[in-house]
């Protein structure tokens, strides 16, 4: 508030027409933008988890993968023979 009257003063002094604007908030928009990011990373957080499992999953398939391919290679070639 004491800002707010000495901004008025100041443009009284420089001959400036002064309006109050009940509407206004300082930081309205700012806030306004802080909730809806902060509601959007709510609603997305659990398939951020949901996509962290599934990549964990594909990894471990990956490497279950890749030892049975290592373990049972030389077996296949020889049978090619």
């Amino acid at each position: 508030m004491v800002k707010r009257e000495a901004l008025k003063e100041k443009a009284l002094r420089e001959g400036k027409e002064w309006k109050e604007d009940e509407e206004y908030h300082p930081g309205q928009y700012i806030s306004g933008t802080l909730r809806e990011q902060l509601n959007q990373n709510r609603r997305h957080a659990t398939s951020e988890s949901v996509l962290r499992i599934i990549g964990m999953v594909s990894i471990l398939i990956f490497f279950a993968f890749l030892i049975f391919f290592a373990k049972y290679f030389t077996l296949f070639l020889e049978t090619i023979r």
